[in-house]
Formats: C-alpha cells, sequence, structure tokens
C-alpha cells in the first residue's frame, strides 16, 4: 500500500503546490477519490483471510460500529471488512504524513523563483495647454463629441 501511496503523491502534486499541513495533502491525493481506491484495494475479500485478521484486531471493527460505519450490517465477513477500511485508513494517513514531512519544499511547496518585475522607465509626456473660446471652443467639443 505504501508504494500505491508513494506513486499517487509523485503524480499528484507540483511544486507549486501550497499544502501546510499532512491532512491538507491527504485532501489533496484524495480529491479525485485516488487514496479511498488504494484503501478499498488493500480490504481483504476471503472469509479465511478475513477471520485471520478478526483474531488480532477486533479493536478496529469495535471501532467501525462505534464510527457508525457498519450501521445495520448484519454479516459478520463485513464488519471485518469495516474495520479492516478503518485499519487501513489509520495507515494510510500515518504513512501520508511521512510522506508530507519527507517531500515537503522538495515535490510542493517550492515557490518558484520570480525575477522582480522592473518597470520600464517612462519619460513624462509634456502637454501645452491651449485655451479654446468661442466658436473654435464649440467646434472642437462637436468634432470631438458629436460622432
Amino acid at each position: 500500500m505504501k508504494d500505491e501511496i508513494k506513486d499517487l503523491l509523485l503524480n499528484n502534486v507540483q511544486k507549486d503546490d501550497f499544502i501546510n499541513e499532512y491532512y491538507e495533502l491527504v485532501d489533496h491525493l484524495d480529491y479525485s477519490g485516488g487514496l479511498h481506491e488504494i484503501i478499498d484495494s488493500n480490504i481483504d475479500i476471503y472469509y479465511y483471510s478475513l477471520r485471520q485478521w478478526a483474531v488480532d484486531n477486533y479493536n478496529y471493527i469495535e471501532e467501525a460500529l462505534e464510527e457508525g460505519f457498519c450501521e445495520g450490517e448484519t454479516d459478520f465477513h463485513k464488519l471485518i471488512q469495516w474495520g479492516q477500511y478503518v485499519q487501513l485508513t489509520k495507515q494510510a494517513h500515518d504513512y501520508v504524513e511521512e510522506l508530507f514531512n519527507e517531500y515537503n519544499g522538495k515535490l510542493f511547496n517550492t515557490a518558484p523563483e520570480v525575477e522582480p518585475e522592473v518597470e520600464p522607465e517612462v519619460e513624462p509626456v509634456k502637454y501645452e495647454t491651449v485655451l479654446l473660446e468661442g466658436a473654435e471652443r464649440d467646434e472642437y467639443i462637436k468634432a470631438r463629441f458629436d460622432k
């Protein structure tokens, strides 16, 4: 699962992505459901494997029940799968936190170096003041605004 999550990270972050905390990275990686696909694909489907896992990990099944994931579920094997989901989600978040600490500033949060903009020097334009009076002013206004 770790390799899959690392691949997801490498393929879905950009150097200019700004990510403050690991949980923001979790949201970023799961934006399209990629992280949950990895978690779901690691849940056992065979009854024997599920029962073996349940022997040592019943606390995760209880946690899934407490969190309401299994509401209305009576199939014991489905309950075990929900327990695996809780465990794998925690493991995935822990690993994303490790990756965040390892790659922060290397794969993301690396602001591109921007050269300061230099404004070109512009010489001021000098205008002459012309005072129009009477008929000249009326003709100017008419030519300027009556289009």
